[in-house]
């Protein structure tokens, strides 16, 4: 039997999340894609600093040439889950603003099998620190 890791809703509602441009997450997704994933299903540790757009898509120019991606934003744990299960294309970056760190089995369906954290230029630095 296998046990998944829960994340920790003290240390993850310690620090607040980076607020990222569409523009900066683009750079985020160019630079988190620079090299093949086995999935193109991404989340950042974020919050927007503008509503995405119904059917928001970002432009990406990744290692195998442009993707676009669709933005879906997720307010905690049980509806990332519910627009994982309802996903309709693998190119889709969620951005996550309610933890650090997400539960293994959600991570491990992800490109890297974790949760970026930021590094844009600019966004808030609360949450900058890079988690290997």
């Amino acid at each position: 039997m296998t046990a998944t890791r829960t994340a920790d809703p003290a240390e993850s509602a310690a620090v607040e999340a980076p607020v990222l441009s569409l523009d900066q997450l683009r750079k985020e997704l160019e630079r988190l894609h620079q090299h093949r994933h086995r999935t193109l299903r991404t989340a950042v540790f974020a919050r927007l600093a503008e509503p995405p757009g119904v059917d928001e898509r970002l432009e990406v120019a990744g290692h195998a040439g442009p993707q676009r991606f669709r933005v879906v934003e997720a307010r905690g744990e049980l509806e990332l889950r519910r627009k994982l299960m309802r996903e309709e294309t693998e190119a889709t970056v969620y951005v996550v603003p309610f933890a650090r760190q997400l539960p293994r089995d959600l991570e491990a369906g992800l490109a890297g099998g974790r949760l970026f954290l930021p590094e844009a230029e600019g966004c808030s630095r609360a949450g900058s620190a890079r988690r290997r």
